[in-house]
């Protein structure tokens, strides 16, 4: 009985277990096992352990008895051939119990393997559930976001459409302000032609008027002159009447002489017919001069009365110019603020798809890229204007902490930026940190990522009647100025200066988009 069942079993327990008439776990509608869960397995097989120790312990018990009995029968005898079979199979029996013992010991390790691994499953398990619900979330969190940032970019679309009507109609505007600029520049041109013209009439009535009223003056002259010769005349023409009368009475008195007379007084009535003839010409003369001289006193008042029409059209021509050339500097400088803003309007619309890149071609869908916080976007970099008075070096260490560095200066309009924003950002001073220093060694000054100032693009302050910055000046410092800044009370394109290191001053952090 124990060889045919007992001892086979022991030998080869898996084939006792595989020749079990019923399943050991539920049985699904396809007539396939279901598995098993991890927790019955183990107390299956322990349950199965401890049933066959104890069939093998009470074998063993059950044995030895009969052993025992079969011995002490077979004691007296010498030679018993049962007795020697016996005890080989009782070593064996006692070898399959050693083996029966270990695979006990190894199930039991087993389970206890088994169960701890079950327990970590189950931990890991619930961690699974935990991380797939946060995950979940987060996955509505991007969803949210991402429909967010559609819809900025749907409105980002619109206004880049809104953008390329405005920068149309203001080229169309800046068009229509230049032709009527160039007609005004006509027109100032054209009133300055008649300014021009006017003033040398002006000029040459004015020379006109001094000369009618030279010749007036000389017409006085003459006018004065004939009449001192009409006075001369009248007293000559008395004085001769004066004579006659003597004559006469000497003719009176001298009748003898009276044809010498006579003809001496027919040739003094002569003369003085010629002498009245002569008299009312000069009286016709002097009232024709007096008529001359009348009209040309009217003449040089019309003259006078012109010159002042024509001066004060003048002064109103001279008004309207200027007002003219006021218009059209003023039209001028906004066609400048116009050209600033359409420029600017520009190169917003040309950064559009360098902050904001179309990721969809069919869609056209964009994804920008912002700058986190208080940094300032421009161009592709953001920076940071700090507030905090530090040295160089305690500056770069706080803006190499945000993944930045101090300012690089690579074009004209980076410096323009870095200059305006950080006067009307910066109120605690002029004076803000930059990325330059000649500490490795004197004279050659560098950027904080190694490379040199180069001729072409540099902004030191140039002064008049001092020495121009970098001037490495010892005065405060025996060290001398080694590092960089820029001055924000000078010209923006006119501004670095170097100082001590360990000067406290606030600084421009610059890093990439």
């Amino acid at each position: 009985m124990v060889r045919r069942h007992l001892v086979p079993w022991i030998l080869n327990p898996q084939s006792v277990m595989d020749t079990s008439t019923e399943p050991s776990g539920p049985v699904q509608q396809d007539g396939s096992l279901a598995p098993m869960e991890s927790s019955e397995r183990p107390k299956h097989f322990y349950c199965w352990a401890l049933v066959l120790t104890a069939i093998l312990c009470c074998l063993l018990v059950i044995t030895s008895i009969v052993l025992g009995v079969l011995y002490d029968k077979e004691s007296k005898k010498k030679t018993n051939p049962e007795l020697d079979s016996l005890l080989d199979e009782y070593h064996k029996v006692s070898a399959l119990y050693q083996r029966a013992s270990e695979a006990n010991a190894q199930l039991q390790r087993e389970n206890t393997e088994l169960a701890q691994s079950n327990t970590s499953l189950h931990v890991q398990n619930e961690h699974l559930i935990h991380n797939n619900t946060q995950l979940m979330e987060q996955n509505d969190n991007l969803t949210l976001v991402n429909t967010k940032q559609r819809w900025e970019i749907w409105n980002l679309t619109n206004s880049s459409g809104q953008l390329r009507d405005k920068v149309s109609n203001l080229t169309t505007y800046t068009q229509q302000l230049q032709g009527q600029n160039l007609n005004m520049s006509h027109t100032v041109t054209l009133l300055q032609q008649q300014n021009r013209n006017l003033t040398e009439s002006n000029r040459q009535l004015q020379r006109d008027n001094q000369d009618l009223s030279d010749a007036n003056v000389l017409l006085r002259s003459d006018i004065e002159q004939e009449a001192e010769n009409n006075t001369r005349l009248w007293l000559e023409t008395e004085r001769l009447t004066g004579q006659n009368s003597r004559l006469q009475e000497e003719n009176h008195n001298l009748t003898q002489e009276n044809i010498q007379l006579k003809w001496v007084n027919r040739n003094i009535s002569d003369a003085n017919s010629f002498l009245r003839g002569c008299c009312e010409t000069a009286k016709e003369k002097n009232t024709q001069l007096q008529e001359e001289n009348q009209n040309l006193l009217e003449e040089n008042t019309w003259l006078k009365h012109q010159n002042q029409n024509l001066t004060r059209q003048n002064t109103w021509q001279e008004m309207q110019g200027q007002a003219l050339m006021s218009d059209n500097a003023r039209l001028r400088l906004k066609n400048a603020n116009l050209l600033d803003d359409t420029f600017r309007l520009y190169q917003n619309y040309m950064s559009l798809d360098q902050y904001c890149p179309v990721v969809n071609e069919e869609s056209q869908e964009r994804l920008c890229r912002t700058c986190n916080g208080s940094w300032i976007v421009f161009q592709s970099k953001c920076y940071f204007f700090s507030g905090d008075r530090k040295t160089w070096h305690e500056s770069r260490s706080k803006c190499q902490s945000e993944g930045a560095d101090l300012l690089i200066v690579n074009s004209v309009e980076e410096q323009k930026f870095a200059f305006r924003t950080s006067l009307s950002i910066n109120q605690v001073g002029t004076r803000v940190w930059i990325g330059l220093s000649d500490e490795q060694r004197e004279g050659e000054w560098r950027w904080v990522d190694g490379s040199p100032v180069t001729q072409d693009l540099q902004f030191w302050l140039n002064r008049t009647n001092e020495m121009d910055e970098p001037d490495d000046w010892k005065a405060i410092n025996s060290l001398g100025e080694d590092c960089g800044h820029l001055d924000t009370s000078t010209y923006e394109l006119n501004s670095w200066m170097d100082g001590p290191c360990e000067t406290a001053y606030s600084a421009i952090c610059e890093k990439s988009v």
